[in-house]
């Protein structure tokens, strides 16, 4: 992952980030859906991104 800074504040890059995570993983799990290890790192990726646990299990 490219260390630009989007001219924005370190937080914001970082939010910026786990959002451009967010999609490749859904686009993944989504084109791959038979992925074990594909599924355990998005997962891994949501748990630690969100703490939310509704969002989660969404």
């Amino acid at each position: 992952m490219s260390d630009f800074n989007y001219g924005g504040t370190d937080e914001e890059s970082t939010e910026i980030k786990k959002l451009n995570n967010a999609v490749v993983f859904e686009r993944g799990v989504a084109s791959i859906a038979t992925s074990v290890d594909l599924w355990t790192d998005y997962c891994s990726f949501k748990v630690e991104t969100c703490h939310e646990s509704e969002v989660i299990r969404e």
